[in-house]
């Protein structure tokens, strides 16, 4: 390989999604439309005090950690033959996921106070029998001791269902070159600006926190694709979700659509109720994304959410390494055809919307906008949690173009 292809490497690994603390977060701005009334609102209802469980519901399909070696706490930076599932406790400094929490988060607009999130323990639940990734190759030693927990997660998600306002699945899929905690993190911050109403999921898949763990991820990325797959379809098969929306982030979006891709081609008519599925600062190829659309996947999803950008430094380097576009670059977009722009146009399941305009968009290396910029995190709330289009969030596009933009 050449030194350019290294460098290329480094730097998006020193840019990728992870941060400087692996297992910690600071909690993101508040969101654009998250107001007093709001607040007060979710503090008053307190969906989570109601809850069966206090924290945030996790599947992994990383093996279990050995000790705190390597400062892996709870499941290893490496691919496991199981898919564990669990409840992580999440906690802001003394503030523990729930109603108080959401009482002390600022309004849009007002200064957050530093709130580094942490993940304080675990309590694994055991194997989902119905997903497993590997069937009869599955590692009996794994398995050694373990309870299966099929029945237990489902009675915890339809429990937490009941109580709820929202009667919807979300699933957070991570980036790449991070730990366990991470995704935990980033997915409780999104639901304590949604109130913990609904059920939130973190979807922790064997990504690996290496600074050339980039081409490790991506071929970890299609197994764990269809572990999601597996897994979208036992929530549906088991859970009284009235929809199961998908959030993925960079390499997770080839988790995301590796997943999507599949059910479009096994489910002969069976409706996953998959609802809103956003892709954001997508790694992933759009020839790939071409064919997929070919193959159905849109007859899968009630909407498909790409989140694009003119200037997102990691996937200008990932456009390096592979010499092809990347679904998350707007400006990829400019070649296609006078037929297939008019066809991506007008789907009505399809929406493009370029958050260049957005305010903070291009904080930081401008990959992680959907948490540095109050008005992309306030849109993918809205659109996740309303199931409205972009204009009716206020987006607005321009004559003759696909995406939608922030207006000014």
């Amino acid at each position: 390989m050449s030194r350019i292809f290294f460098s290329a490497l480094i730097l998006l690994g020193a840019s990728s999604c992870a941060f400087k603390k692996f297992d910690r977060l600071g909690m993101m701005p508040t969101p654009a439309h998250f107001g007093e009334a709001m607040r007060d609102d979710f503090a008053k209802k307190a969906y989570l005090k109601k809850s069966p469980y206090q924290g945030m519901l996790y599947v992994t399909d990383r093996k279990p950690a050995a000790g705190k070696s390597g400062g892996q706490r709870f499941y290893q930076n490496a691919r496991g033959s199981l898919m564990r599932a669990g409840i992580g406790e999440v906690a802001y400094a003394e503030h523990k996921l729930g109603g108080n929490l959401v009482r002390l988060l600022p309004i849009a607009g007002e200064k957050l106070k530093p709130f580094p999130g942490e993940v304080t323990g675990i309590n694994e639940l055991g194997y989902l029998s119905k997903v497993m990734p590997y069937g009869d190759l599955t590692s009996t030693e794994e398995k050694q001791n373990l309870k299966k927990a099929d029945h237990a997660f489902a009675k915890l998600i339809n429990q937490k269902l009941a109580t709820s306002g929202q009667k919807d699945v979300f699933l957070f899929v991570h980036g790449f070159r991070v730990v366990f905690e991470n995704p935990l993190l980033a997915s409780a911050e999104l639901w304590n600006f949604m109130g913990n109403d609904g059920v939130m999921i973190s979807y922790a898949w064997p990504a690996t926190p290496k600074i050339f763990a980039y081409l490790h991820d991506i071929e970890t990325a299609q197994i764990s694709g269809r572990n999601l797959r597996k897994l979208v379809a036992y929530l549906s098969e088991n859970t009284n979700a009235r929809k199961i929306h998908i959030i993925a982030h960079s390499a997770g979006t080839r988790v995301a659509m590796t997943a999507l891709n599949e059910l479009s081609l096994s489910s002969r008519g069976k409706n996953y109720r998959v609802g809103q599925v956003a892709l954001i600062a997508s790694d992933y190829d759009p020839q790939q994304f071409a064919s997929a659309l070919g193959d159905g996947v849109l007859n899968v999803v009630d909407d498909l959410n790409l989140y694009l950008s003119r200037d997102d430094f990691a996937l200008g380097l990932s456009r390096r390494v592979f010499s092809l576009g990347r679904l998350g670059q707007i400006n990829d977009m400019a070649g296609t055809s006078a037929g297939t722009h008019q066809w991506l146009r007008n789907h009505p399941k399809l929406h493009f919307i370029d958050v260049s305009n957005a305010q903070d968009a291009f904080s930081g290396n401008g990959h992680s906008y959907h948490r540095h910029s109050p008005e992309v995190s306030s849109d993918i709330l809205r659109m996740m949690t309303e199931q409205v289009g972009p204009q009716k969030r206020g987006l607005v596009r321009p004559d003759g173009q696909i995406a939608w933009e922030f207006p000014e």
